[in-house]
C-alpha cells in the first residue's frame, strides 16, 4: 500500500509541476492545500483534480484579466503541522494570490490563524466541521463550498426518520475532531424533533473489530445508526454490526463516498445510503455537468463515469475554483507584486460582497456568500445516493431525496 501511495503522489506531483514549468511566467500563483499521501491520499487526489481542471477551464476562456492561473500543489498528509507548514511556503514564498484545497478538518481549523495572519482567501473544498467557520473572525478569510456538518446531520435525521420511519437512532463516530463534531450536530439534530441519541459509540479509524460498539447499538434496539467516520471504518462497523446480529439501518455521513466502503464491506455494503451534493450518474446533468464529465475523463483517463472516485469531492473543487476566478475577475486586481496585500483582500472582498450569478456543478451561486454566511452550500443542495453494485448511483425511494427536497 505505502508503494501505491507514494506512486500515486509522485505521479500526480510531477504532473501537476510539468503544468506549473510549462506556463508563461506572468501567471498568477493559486495555492493548493492537501493529502496526496497517507489515509487521505484518494480523496486529496480528487480534491486536487476539481481543482485543476477548473482552472483549464478558466485558463481556456482568457484567465484572469487576461493572465492565466497556475496551480501550485502541496501535501499535507491530512496533518495539522504539516497543513501550516506547506501553507505558510505558500502565503511567503510562493507568493500566491489565494489558497484552495483540504480534505480533513483537523487541518483546515489549524489553518485558521496561518490564512488569517497572512491576510490570504482560502476557499474549503471539503472540510464539514461545523467550526471550521470562524465567524467571530472579521474580517473572516475562509471560505467554504462543502457541506457543513449542522445541516448535513438535520438533513441524515430527516432522512432516517421520513425515509424508514426510525424513531430511535443511534450514532457511531470516530474519535476526531470530524467524528466529535458529527456527534454534537447529530444530537442537536434530534434534539430539535424532541428525540436523543440512544446510542452513542465512539471508535478508531484503525479499528478493525468493533463487536463492543456494535452489541451496545444491537442492545438499544435502534432502528438507525447514523455514522459518522471515513469509509474504511464505516465498513468495519457495518460489518461488526452483521456479527452481532444488529437488525438496524445504517445511514452514513458522505466521507462513505469512497470506492474503499463497498471494497471492505463487501456485499454488506449493499444499499448503504450515502449523503452527497453531486453525482456524474445524475440522468438530468446540464451542459456544464456534460462538459465537465467528459473533460475529466478525458484528461484522467477514466472509460466509466461510474468509476469517478468521489465525485462531490471533485465537484466541490471544481466550484469553489470557479468562485474564486470569478472573484478575481471582479475585484479589479492591480497584479503588481507589491500590491500582493492588497489584492488578497480585494479577492476576499469580491467574494463576500455579492458574488453572482457564478454557474457551477452544484448550483448556480447567487450570491456565493455574504458577511453571514460563508457556506455556499446549503441543506436544498443536499441529495442522497446509495451503494448498488460496487457504483454509488442517486438514491430512489419513497420520497425524493434530490436537490431542493
Amino acid at each position: 500500500m505505502k508503494r501505491i501511495l507514494s506512486t500515486l503522489l509522485t505521479s500526480t506531483l510531477a504532473g501537476f509541476l510539468f503544468t506549473a514549468g510549462a506556463v508563461a511566467e506572468e501567471t498568477l500563483k493559486i495555492g493548493w492545500i492537501g493529502p496526496l499521501s497517507g489515509w487521505g491520499t484518494f480523496g486529496g487526489t480528487a480534491i486536487m483534480r476539481g481543482t485543476a481542471l477548473a482552472i483549464d477551464h478558466i485558463n481556456a476562456e482568457g484567465g484572469v484579466q487576461g493572465r492565466k492561473l497556475e496551480l501550485v500543489p502541496r501535501d499535507s498528509a491530512a496533518k495539522p503541522e504539516q497543513a501550516i507548514t506547506v501553507a505558510r511556503e505558500l502565503i511567503d514564498r510562493e507568493e500566491v494570490y489565494a489558497l484552495i484545497g483540504k480534505f480533513d478538518s483537523s487541518s483546515a481549523k489549524a489553518l485558521n490563524p496561518v490564512i488569517h495572519e497572512g491576510g490570504v482567501p482560502m476557499m474549503l473544498s471539503i472540510a464539514a466541521a461545523t467550526k471550521n467557520i470562524e465567524y467571530e473572525r472579521d474580517p473572516n478569510f475562509m471560505f467554504r463550498t462543502s457541506g457543513a456538518d449542522h445541516f448535513i446531520a438535520e438533513f441524515l435525521v430527516d432522512f432516517a426518520m421520513k425515509e424508514y420511519g426510525a424513531e430511535k437512532i443511534a450514532i457511531g463516530f470516530e474519535d476526531t475532531g470530524y467524528g466529535f463534531g458529527g456527534r454534537d450536530d447529530i444530537t442537536k439534530a434530534l434534539e430539535a424533533k424532541g428525540m436523543e441519541p440512544v446510542a452513542k459509540v465512539k471508535f478508531s479509524r484503525p479499528d478493525t473489530d468493533m463487536t463492543a460498539q456494535a452489541q451496545i447499538i444491537k442492545r438499544s434496539e435502534a432502528d438507525a445508526v447514523i455514522l459518522y467516520s471515513i469509509a474504511k471504518a464505516d465498513a468495519m462497523m457495518i460489518r461488526s454490526l452483521n456479527k452481532v446480529g444488529a437488525e438496524t439501518t445504517v445511514i452514513c455521513a458522505w466521507a462513505a463516498s469512497s470506492p474503499e466502503l463497498p471494497k471492505f464491506a463487501g456485499p454488506l455494503g449493499e444499499g448503504i445510503t450515502v449523503m452527497q451534493t453531486y453525482s456524474f450518474l445524475d440522468e438530468n446533468l446540464d451542459d456544464l455537468g456534460n462538459r465537465m464529465r467528459a473533460d475529466f475523463m478525458a484528461k484522467h483517463e477514466i472509460p466509466d463515469p461510474t468509476r469517478i472516485p468521489f465525485p462531490a469531492f471533485t465537484a466541490h473543487a471544481y466550484d469553489g475554483m470557479l468562485l474564486l476566478g470569478a472573484a478575481m475577475n471582479k475585484a479589479d486586481l492591480s497584479l503588481d507584486p507589491g500590491d500582493l496585500a492588497s489584492d488578497r483582500m480585494k479577492i476576499r472582498d469580491a467574494l463576500e460582497n455579492g458574488l453572482g450569478p457564478v454557474q457551477g456543478l452544484i448550483k448556480t451561486y447567487d450570491p456565493a456568500f455574504t458577511k453571514d454566511n460563508h457556506d455556499s452550500v446549503g441543506p436544498s443542495d443536499y441529495i442522497m445516493t446509495v451503494w448498488n453494485d460496487g457504483k454509488l448511483v442517486p438514491y430512489k425511494g419513497k420520497h425524493d431525496w434530490g436537490k431542493k427536497h
